[in-house]
């Protein structure tokens, strides 16, 4: 039910005034264009009204309106259109369905107090059972009149419409029908005029800031979120700077669409599909369960569990995703199946239709926080059916390609890089957001003279072409401030059209109203919409244009090239101070130990040493096959079971890596396919098996290898684990910098995440630990503390004749004293970039360079618009004593 943006209560659809308000409003769109007053009057709406509150006709739509108004349909526009794209209208069905009930009782529901009916209606849309509704009638109502209502309940909540609560209150559909009646005046500005938006629109007016926690709130997507925040934080020091009310304009990209009639089309369309997603879900639980349509809409309505599994029970045919089992209909009103994201939610941040299934909830713990492949590799589901089986099925499946993919998915979903593309792909709500971030400003300066503009994201680049622009280069940074002065210029930026033309002989021509220059009409209507204008920059308030102006607007334009513009961008980055980061990447890794002998004579000892052990998932797939050639000199079947490997080399030798395909246009091609694989298809058998005499050994799917020595790590073997089973790559967090003047130097001691520590509510890390890292990193004792560097932090590195300036990124673990540093313009440097006191940048772009006697290290603190403010006298922090 909920409230209204008053915050009354939600009228119920089925009320006389939410039927009323719903009609007069499509009345009140329509326009007439073949007579002088377009809009209909008063006595034509309630011509139509009273004819369908009295007459109701069996059948009621466009033609009986053009009809009734004397005139073609097609003389009408304004229509609201179905999700086949045909105009309809509100026709008040639903109340009078109801009307005809009650009449049948001998109740007449006009002689019935309105706010009696209204009650009603609500009251028959939010109850289910017929006691629950029949309690709940007030007292205040006719006893015959509420004992025939609760003898016809069943029969009354059939009349409800499928959308059971108007966007408004009663109250407020009372005052906006009058409005509807008596002027032409669409919902929208008829609110305006009321004052009903005013709580709404002036929500943040009297904050001297905006409320960045209160808006983020509404925007749920992690990364969107967190670049709201950062342009909120700019627009908050914007304000503080120059002052709220002297602020003219703020402008708002929003993202780049498609023109209004292919946005109109793609919204019917996935109300289409949403609708016919719905209609099959519908007859095919029906159609297993045997449950009346009654019942189905009744749990349809009350249990989430049951809607939020139904799609997903018909796209698999009633079968858990994973193990095959059937699944009871009756199941998906308990906890006995669950929906599942297909690649965990933290990896994919894809809550979409493509990424869930539905499956019972003991596959869903045995799969956990992985993908299908994985769980199968492990063994987790070959109680159910193996992973062919499995995909087989998902196959022969009505899956979308993407859905198939996801649900096939053998790649790491750990490794940052794939992770990082399931993210690129389902961030994408930024439409969303820009509306959210829209609103929130708009109501911030809703009191003040400042106008806020909104600009569509294809208008930057119509200006760069228009303006004779560069395109953008993405191998910086700045290209994101050009497009911002270019978006912030938008309120002075005149519109200026071609003019139709016809010449003498009547050929159609387009007049370019600024230059005189005439094009064919047909080359004309070659253009997109956004070209069939001239954008002229005109600075002031008069929009004559003169010399003067076209000159000042030259002169601005010019300002926007590279060699003038990109030295006068300031950057600001976000600095990772965060302590609570993840330790180690989420890959557990198990070891091998063993004994080797090290030194000569009477050094000579035993030392234990222990090898990652690394995996090959499938030796059935071309992926598994390229990592058995790479990985086959390390192979622990290599060492262990010697016959088992002669037999897979056996194989090798017998069979290529490749095959050859003809494609649809007739060529061959070859494709990668495992010799493994093709070795199963020749001789029949489910795979290959481990060598045993009477050769009747268990399948091989996956063999181990030795991936490298076990370095850094975090141990999380269990009690009387024979082998160490440990995380890797434990993540810095910052590094301190110390300064010597006996050695004249700097000094870095890198500090990880797991070196912090809980101790009485307070999170750092602990004295103790923190002085044995300064000795293993040899820093001097009487080295002084100069300040702490985090990722992204700005340094600058200076000598007596050259300077460079970069972001931090790391101390090198490798090298006592090594670090890393990042570019500020772009993403990361050139391959062998010269830079100054330290020479080339690596082949692959990285600058990881020592200490030098003689530099002086400098932080700086940026602000948000970008300003630098050395940092001095820092104080050393977050150490537990």
């Amino acid at each position: 039910m909920g409230k209204d943006f008053t915050g009354k209560i939600r009228a119920s659809n089925l009320g006389p005034s939410a039927q009323k308000f719903n009609l007069l409003n499509d009345l009140n769109n329509l326009r007439i264009t073949t007579r002088e007053e377009e809009k209909l009057t008063f006595e034509e709406k309630q011509e139509i009204i009273e004819l369908l509150e009295n007459d109701r006709p069996k059948t009621f739509g466009p033609r009986n309106i053009a009809k009734m108004l004397k005139v073609e349909v097609d003389d009408i526009k304004g229509w609201r259109l179905n999700s086949n794209d045909k105009p309809e209208i509100h026709t008040m069905k639903e109340y009078n369905d109801m009307r005809l009930i009650l009449e049948a009782g001998g109740f007449d529901i006009k002689e019935i107090d309105l706010d009696h009916i209204e009650e009603i209606a609500s009251l028959i849309t939010l109850n289910t059972e017929r006691e629950a509704f029949e309690l709940s009638l007030s007292n205040e109502i006719d006893d015959h009149l509420k004992e025939f209502l609760a003898e016809n309940f069943n029969d009354l909540r059939k009349c409800k419409p499928n959308n059971s609560w108007h966007s408004f209150s009663k109250e407020n559909l009372q005052r906006l029908i009058t409005e509807l009646e008596h002027t032409s005046d669409e919902q929208n500005t008829i609110l305006e005029r009321l004052g009903l938006k005013f709580d709404l629109r002036s929500k943040y007016s009297d904050r001297d800031t905006l409320p960045i926690h209160e808006v983020l709130e509404e925007i749920y997507n992690p990364t969107v979120s967190k670049s709201v925040r950062q342009t909120f934080r700019v627009l908050n020091a914007l304000v503080k700077k120059y002052g709220k009310e002297n602020i003219d304009y703020v402008t708002i990209e929003m993202p780049r669409d498609k023109n209004e009639d292919d946005q109109k089309k793609t919204i019917r369309e996935i109300q289409k599909v949403n609708k016919n997603r719905k209609d099959k879900s519908k007859e095919y639980f029906l159609k297993k369960s045997g449950w009346s349509e009654e019942k189905f809409e009744e749990k349809l309505r009350t249990s989430r569990r049951f809607a939020s599994k139904l799609y997903y029970f018909y796209e698999q045919d009633g079968l858990c995703a994973y193990t095959g089992q059937q699944i009871q209909p009756e199941d998906l009103l308990t906890e006995r199946v669950e929906v599942d994201h297909i690649i965990p939610l933290s990896v994919s941040l894809d809550d979409s239709i493509n990424n869930k299934v539905l499956v019972t909830s003991e596959a869903n713990q045995k799969k956990g926080q992985r993908s299908p492949y994985d769980a199968f590799m492990s063994g987790d589901f070959s109680n159910y059916r193996t992973y062919d089986e499995y995909k087989a099925w998902v196959l022969s499946n009505k899956y979308k390609k993407y859905k198939q993919s996801l649900l096939l998915e053998e790649r790491n979903i750990f490794d940052p890089e794939i992770a990082k593309k399931f993210r690129a792909r389902n961030l994408n709500d930024t439409r969303y957001a820009s509306r959210i971030v829209l609103n929130a400003v708009q109501s911030f300066f809703y009191k003040t003279e400042t106008k806020t503009r909104v600009v569509n994201g294809a208008f930057t680049h119509t200006l760069r072409k228009k303006w004779n622009l560069a395109d953008k280069d993405r191998e910086t940074h700045h290209h994101h401030a050009i497009d911002a002065t270019l978006i912030a210029v938008t309120p002075f930026v005149k519109t200026e059209r071609y003019e139709y033309y016809v010449d003498n002989e009547g050929k159609a021509s387009m007049v370019d109203t600024v230059t005189g220059t005439i094009i064919p009409y047909s080359e004309y209507k070659k253009k997109n919409l956004y070209d069939r204008s001239n954008y002229l920059l005109m600075f002031g308030n008069e929009s004559t244009i003169n010399q003067e102006k076209e000159d000042k607007s030259a002169e601005f334009i010019r300002s926007l090239i590279p060699a003038k513009i990109y030295p006068e961008i300031k950057f600001s980055h976000q600095v990772d101070r965060k302590s609570n980061r993840k330790l180690s990447d989420a890959t557990i890794y198990s070891t091998r130990s063993y004994t080797v002998e090290k030194g000569r004579g009477k050094n000579k000892r035993e030392v234990i040493e222990r090898d990652i052990i690394g995996k090959i998932k499938d030796i059935y797939t071309a992926d598994g096959y390229s990592e058995y050639v790479k990985y086959k000199d390390s192979l622990l079947v290599k060492e262990i079971d010697e016959k088992t490997f002669e037999k897979l080399e056996a194989i090798t030798e017998e069979f290529s890596d490749t095959i050859e395909v003809t494609d649809q246009q007739g060529k061959v091609k070859k494709v990668p396919k495992s010799p493994f694989l093709q070795y199963c298809e020749k001789y029949n058998v489910p795979g290959v098996t481990k060598y045993s005499k009477k050769n009747n050994g268990p399948v091989i799917r996956s063999l181990k290898y030795k991936y490298k020595k076990l370095g850094n790590h975090i141990d999380i073997s269990p009690k009387d684990s024979k082998n160490t089973v440990a995380l890797l790559t434990l993540s810095p967090w910052r590094t301190d910098v110390y300064y010597s003047q006996d050695t004249d130097s700097y000094h870095l001691m890198g500090i990880k995440y797991n070196d912090l520590k809980f101790k009485e509510d307070e999170y750092g890390v602990p004295r103790e630990r923190y002085e044995e890292i300064k000795k293993n990193e040899r820093v001097p004792e009487d080295a002084e503390f100069k300040f702490s560097l985090y990722r992204k932090d700005y340094v600058e590195i200076e000598n007596e004749t050259e300077k460079i300036s970069g972001l931090y990124h790391s101390r090198n673990e490798t090298n006592i004293n090594y670090f890393e540093i990042k570019p500020i313009i772009k993403t990361k440097w050139d391959k062998k970039e010269e830079l100054p006191i330290f020479g080339n940048v690596s082949s692959g772009g990285q600058f990881i360079k020592g200490v030098k006697k003689g530099i002086v290290l400098k932080k700086y603190h940026v602000d948000v618009l970008g300003n630098k403010f050395e940092v001095k006298d820092e104080i050393l922090k977050d150490i537990l004593e």
